[in-house]
């Protein structure tokens, strides 16, 4: 009976470098949000005040590009496929923490949530919206750059090649 030739390798996500990537992502979104919150608040910016919901899209956008990156690079799984998913999957993740766990209410990051929507406005309802969807773009791109920036994993080899070395082992003993 011939033997068929079947590849073992890494599982699909690699949850370590995903939570790595979500973590890293969330800790510099947080960073630069409270940047933009003392600089309006504390400072003469008074633009950054008027407009603090496009700046934490902004801080969003880059904290989910980073950790998107990260993601990617630290899978061991070469390509932008596994790439774009490890991207995805920490922004779903971040998305899901960032919803469950709200940041401390002083810091006002997510106000969208929580005031009632004639309050809000429409362009903090905007900068929202825009922040979540060009946040799974950036967060995609990201896992992608990091899969291409990622090395060959070690881990993968071929079954055969392991079953025929037990084979010749078991023989030899």
């Amino acid at each position: 009976m011939p033997v068929r030739e079947t590849y073992v390798g890494p599982p699909l996500i690699r949850w370590g470098a995903v939570i790595a990537g979500t973590v890293i992502g969330l800790a510099v979104m947080v960073l630069l949000s409270t940047l933009w919150v003392a600089w309006g608040e504390g400072g003469d910016v008074s633009s950054i005040a008027d407009n603090l919901h496009w700046y934490a899209f902004a801080s969003a956008v880059v904290a989910l590009l980073i950790a998107g990156i990260l993601a990617g690079g630290l899978s061991g799984i070469p390509g932008p496929g596994a790439g774009l998913l490890h991207g995805i999957t920490v922004w779903g993740i971040t998305l899901v923490v960032a919803a469950i766990f709200p940041i401390p209410q002083t810091l006002r990051l997510f106000d969208t949530f929580t005031t009632p929507l004639p309050q809000i406005g429409d362009e903090a309802m905007w900068a929202t919206f825009w922040s979540l969807l060009i946040g799974l773009a950036a967060a995609g791109v990201g896992g992608i750059i990091g899969g291409a920036l990622a090395g060959p994993d070690e881990t993968m080899h071929r079954a055969d090649e392991s079953r025929s070395s037990e084979t010749t082992s078991a023989g030899e003993s």
